[in-house]
């Protein structure tokens, strides 16, 4: 069962260098389709084909670089790599990185899950267990899917919390209410008792 969250973000391409003076080595890491290695073992898929493109403009030889995407993140970091195709602009990683300001693609989240879990909404996955990819953007970035949980989270709660707060109003209410009620009958009963006419109207007939 599959259910998408409709939260788009940018997908950027980090450039670290604009002038190689060797190979330029670029990290790849398997996600398909976007970029993975094929069953050949070659480079693949959309963010390929875009770094292959700039390459040749450019008349950039490109050397690829292959492995997890916390080992790539960690080898850009660390200037193993030049380039890692397909990671999120975020606030922290702009003070590190430099990012092109052209949008390349856009992306959402997408959750899996057995037809039996009833999962239908965000909302729905309180207190499941739900695997990610670490260090994503997609999963933590500032409009990742753990936002969108922690703001749907909150919103609820505020909802909630509001919600209780009428209850508790209408309670004071009616029993305020109630005690008015009550005390109109005493007074009621107290004058008919001096032989005089009630004073007040209820919902019982004296």
């Amino acid at each position: 069962m599959g259910m998408y969250f409709a939260k788009a973000f940018l997908l950027l391409l980090v450039i670290i260098c604009a002038y190689p003076s060797a190979a330029m080595k670029v990290g790849v890491y398997d996600n398909p389709p976007k970029i993975f290695l094929n069953g050949k073992g070659e480079v693949d898929g959309f963010w390929h084909d875009v770094t292959d493109e700039i390459a040749q403009k450019e008349n950039w030889e490109i050397e690829w670089v292959y492995g997890s995407w916390d080992e790539c993140l960690h080898r850009l970091e660390t200037g193993e790599i030049d380039i890692m195709p397909d990671t999120g602009v975020t606030p922290e990683r702009e003070l590190k990185y430099i990012f092109n300001e052209e949008t390349v693609y856009l992306s959402w989240n997408r959750v899996y899950s057995r037809i039996s879990a009833g999962i239908n909404t965000v909302l729905d996955l309180e207190g499941k267990k739900v695997a990610g990819l670490r260090n994503s953007f997609d999963l933590e970035g500032p409009e990742g899917f753990v936002t969108d949980i922690t703001l749907s989270k909150t919103a609820e709660m505020e909802i909630r919390e509001k919600s209780e707060e009428l209850e508790r109003t209408n309670r004071l209410m009616v029993d305020r209410e109630l005690k008015m009620i009550e005390l109109k009958k005493e007074i009621n009963a107290l004058l008919k008792n001096s032989g005089k006419e009630p004073k007040y109207i209820t919902n019982e007939q004296d």
